[in-house]
């Protein structure tokens, strides 16, 4: 499939999953995986020597990921690709209303009765 645009797109090179059979899960995008792995690093990393010195007692950290606080735009530009990936599979906006309802929903109401 080509990307329209592709080449003002940082991941235009990630493999797009085809289109999966009525009925069935997508498969893995293992590059998206990977980014969002990257990502939770930078972001407990940089939680863990931004309060390091008020810790231990030490002002020098044995390192200080000084990027780790854009794991969390990180995050939202990998979150906008996939919703825009789900939109593509779906036929039509109803669908993809239903899939997001019933994908959300249940852990919202966990969460708000819980």
């Amino acid at each position: 499939m080509k990307v329209p645009f592709a080449f003002a797109l940082p991941f235009h090179r990630l493999a797009v999953p085809t289109r999966a059979a009525a009925g069935a899960d997508a498969p893995r995008n293992r590059e998206l995986d990977a980014v969002r792995g990257i990502a939770a690093m930078m972001v407990v990393m940089f939680h863990y020597t931004v309060r390091y010195g008020a810790l231990w007692g030490d002002p020098s950290a044995p390192f200080h990921a000084t990027f780790g606080y854009l794991g969390v735009q990180v995050f939202f530009g990998v979150s906008g690709f996939v919703i825009l990936m789900t939109l593509e599979r779906c036929r039509t906006a109803s669908d993809f209303v239903i899939a997001r309802a019933s994908r959300l929903f249940p852990a919202y109401w966990v969460a708000v009765l819980a």
